[in-house]
């Protein structure tokens, strides 16, 4: 497993759409709801915006983030803590956006 697949829902690769293929470079962008938990992962403020951003754009539910979390093979570490408080807050943010 690579590194940068710790924390990346299985198969996100397979989902990636292909934007640009030309003789020497292939250039993908990730799902929407696999880009959600890859600006989870830093979970800043102005990735938070970012997530909501795109949650609203492409009508993200909330069932389908906890399906997709589900494809997250977590480390017992540190990060994973770091990280699954950030969900917790996403799907604080959800519900407050839905109010609205």
């Amino acid at each position: 497993m690579d590194c940068i697949d710790i924390l990346f829902p299985l198969n996100y690769r397979e989902r990636a759409k292909t934007v640009y293929s030309g003789e020497y470079l292939v250039l993908k962008i990730l799902d929407p709801v696999d880009f959600v938990f890859s600006k989870l992962m830093r979970g800043t403020e102005e990735d938070l915006q970012d997530i909501m951003d795109v949650i609203r754009k492409y009508k993200i539910s909330k069932e389908s983030i906890h399906e997709t979390e589900k494809l997250i093979q977590f480390p017992q570490d540190s990060e994973t803590l770091f990280f699954k408080k950030n969900i917790q807050h996403l799907m604080e943010l959800i519900m407050k956006d839905m109010m609205y």
